[in-house]
């Protein structure tokens, strides 16, 4: 995080990230991490320590990534798809709550209850 906020004194207004459709400048993801950590703001509160995050769009990854620093919070990356590696990672890390933008077609309790 130290990285973001020394290269926001001197280039907020540079562009960072780039995809398809738009881009974002060191302020803008600076401010999104910002917003994202206060939404995230009781995930701390409740105790959690390890969170698991899974994101389509890399940029929305890096921000809760990073949300979740600010907080205090640990996080790990989950790899895409709900298939053996996902189970793998999860069974190995342990997260106290997996944040993720990505659908699961059917009951996903039966799946969680399997990791638990």
């Amino acid at each position: 995080m130290d990285i973001i906020h020394d290269k926001l004194k001197n280039t907020s207004g540079e562009i960072i990230f780039r995809d398809i459709s738009r881009e974002w400048s060191y302020g803008e993801f600076h401010q999104n991490i910002v917003h994202v950590a206060h939404a995230l703001g009781k995930i701390k509160e409740a105790g959690c320590a390890l969170v698991g995050v899974k994101c389509a769009s890399q940029y929305n990854h890096l921000v809760i990534i990073f949300a979740l620093d600010m907080l205090g919070v640990a996080s790990v990356s989950l790899p895409e798809g709900f298939g053996s590696m996902f189970r793998s990672y999860v069974e190995l890390t342990k997260p106290d709550l997996i944040l993720t933008d990505d659908s699961y077609e059917g009951d996903i309790l039966p799946l969680l209850s399997s990791l638990a």
